[in-house]
């Protein structure tokens, strides 16, 4: 499977996206609809994400030189955090953790729309494999695959997380990348009173055969009783072309470029005092030995 995703990655590099996100709380006394917006640029080296909600927004981005963190106010993008060292990976804010590959989760087959990807899953403390089905026969390439998730502890959560626990499943299309077809992750939280469960189900437009996002339909259960407490659909827009990297700089929005410290000149290193200091006693010592042989020499009759 992880072959194939980085095949599907590889056509995936041609394509920039965005997403237009709305979501319905229905839980008593907490109604409320939210509509949000996400784009990104990305490419082998730079990555761009802005989020742009109602009343407020931020933009995260790393290029070749710097990362920056932006905030949106009302009077537009301010920066809000730079990185001028790269050279330690750092990564601002959503970029860190939420990029794959060099890929946004949310934008690929393998993402669970804002829960991490499918490998992450795979990975987390206690996830196990509990059965594996095709659906519709023996030739079939729609595998389910049932699992469940048992921390062994408080630390197993991610931080700034719901935790996922309990049993879930997943759908995979075996001829199609091993892309998600649907999935059902249970979550472990007293924010609607109870625990809860997130069923998503996914449509796809092929681009040649590429099968490219088009919609994520999510609904958000109590559990048990699966009562209907909010839902949501995540609708995905694709452009094909390669951004430049003045896309990813500071200037693209406005703001002035930073200043980076000048390199220190040569004469600043305590290597170069102690070089200096031995040059000069060896080129004394070259002209003592000189004037010696000098004046040690008789003279021409």
């Amino acid at each position: 499977m992880l072959a194939q995703e980085k095949k599907y990655h590889s056509a995936l590099a041609g394509f920039q996206g965005s997403i237009k996100q709305t979501h319905e709380i229905l839980f008593p006394g907490k109604e409320r609809r939210i509509e949000t917006t996400e784009r990104y640029l990305w490419n082998q080296k730079w990555k761009l994400f802005i989020w742009e909600g109602v009343e407020d927004g931020s933009c995260h981005a790393v290029n070749g030189k710097y990362a920056f963190e932006l905030r949106k106010g009302k009077k537009g993008w301010f920066l809000n955090e730079v990185d001028l060292n790269l050279s330690d990976a750092a990564q601002i804010g959503w970029i860190k953790d939420n990029m794959d590959d060099g890929f946004p989760y949310g934008f690929d087959p393998y993402g669970l729309a804002g829960n991490g990807s499918l490998r992450k899953l795979a990975t987390m403390p206690g996830f196990s494999i509990t059965k594996q089905q095709r659906l519709d026969g023996a030739d079939s390439q729609i595998t389910k695959v049932w699992f469940n998730v048992s921390p062994a502890g408080p630390s197993a959560k991610p931080p700034g997380r719901i935790p996922i626990e309990g049993a879930g499943w997943f759908v995979l299309d075996k001829a199609g990348y091993w892309r998600v077809l649907a999935w059902e992750l249970p979550f472990q939280s007293t924010k609607y009173g109870d625990p809860f469960v997130v069923i998503a189900k996914y449509g796809y437009r092929m681009e040649g055969d590429l099968p490219l996002l088009e919609t994520i339909r999510l609904t958000y259960a109590s559990y048990p009783g699966r009562k209907l407490i909010a839902r949501g659909t995540r609708n995905f827009g694709f452009e094909r072309r390669q951004p430049s990297e003045s896309e990813f700089r500071l200037s693209a929005f406005g703001l002035p470029e930073p200043e980076f410290p000048r390199p220190p000149g040569w004469w600043t290193y305590p290597y170069a005092w102690f070089g200096m200091a031995a040059l000069t006693l060896f080129l004394l010592a070259v002209l003592i030995a000189r004037y010696r042989r000098m004046s040690s020499a008789e003279p021409a009759p």
